[in-house]
């Protein structure tokens, strides 16, 4: 039948019409706020991770970075502070406490 028309082929290019038509999401993520604030990393033994991960747990479960951002923060005033005062003997370019 020469009038007839395909249904499928005529409902994919309607879908594919309005698909066109749709705004388009943003490709990338603004990464500006993670790119602003700066990050570190430490290499710390098992048994002191294991304790920021207690420490935040019986802080109500906080985040494990805020408990080690509150210790860190805690440990530079005490030292600051004069209460604070590590025994440690040089290693090359590494401090290891006195055991």
């Amino acid at each position: 039948m020469p009038g007839r028309r395909d249904a499928l082929k005529t409902t994919a290019q309607d879908a594919q019409e309005v698909l066109a038509k749709r705004p388009k999401a943003p490709t990338t993520r603004n990464r500006q706020w993670d790119a602003a604030r700066k990050r570190m990393t430490y290499d710390l033994p098992e048994g002191v991770i294991a304790r920021v991960r207690e420490i935040a747990g019986e802080l109500g479960g906080v985040r494990v970075s805020e408990a080690a951002r509150l210790l860190l923060e805690e440990g530079i005033a005490r030292y600051d502070a004069g209460e604070l005062r590590p025994e440690v003997r040089p290693r090359g370019a590494t401090l290891y406490p006195k055991t």
